[in-house]
């Protein structure tokens, strides 16, 4: 069983007719502590993304579509339940949150984390999958700073599931 609250807000919505209408908004706010193992590790290593200041080049590819965007994965971390799916979402966004990164916590079986050298730089990738080994996304560290190659080396020492 998950310990869920509900958080309600008003907003003020404008009908057809022109008319302000009040309406309540539902927000579903999961704990920490209604993560399985594995899912609190993927929390915990999304915090520390979150914290490191570091910027991401975010890929995610899926359904015909490829989304590239480069962004810091903050500062805003929260951890919602779907209202639609029951799903435990973790949502990384910008001040403004005109940056949104959501992610379902449950459908990461796999975390990786590979160097891959170029004639230019070294890209640090962490790879997301599923249970299929179906990429969810992949996350290149956009630093390529002594600081952030020696956090991305100590991150993967502490995470990477395939060691």
């Amino acid at each position: 069983t998950l310990a869920v609250s509900k958080s309600f807000s008003s907003v003020q919505v404008q009908s057809r007719s022109g008319h302000a209408e009040q309406r309540r908004s539902q927000s579903l706010f999961a704990e920490v502590s209604d993560l399985s193992g594995s899912e609190t590790m993927v929390y915990d290593l999304m915090g520390e993304l979150n914290t490191s200041q570091f910027a991401f080049r975010i890929i995610v590819v899926g359904g015909g579509a490829i989304l590239e965007s480069t962004n810091m994965m903050g500062p805003i971390m929260k951890l919602n339940k779907s209202p639609k799916s029951g799903e435990h979402l973790i949502t990384l966004a910008s001040e403004d949150q005109s940056f949104e990164f959501h992610l379902k916590v449950s459908k990461v079986s796999n975390v990786n984390f590979t160097e891959k050298k170029t004639e230019e730089k070294t890209l640090r990738i962490i790879r997301l999958t599923n249970d299929n080994k179906e990429p969810i996304c992949s996350l290149i560290l956009a630093d390529y700073s002594t600081k952030a190659s020696e956090w991305f080396s100590a991150l993967a020492d502490k995470y990477d599931l395939n060691n």
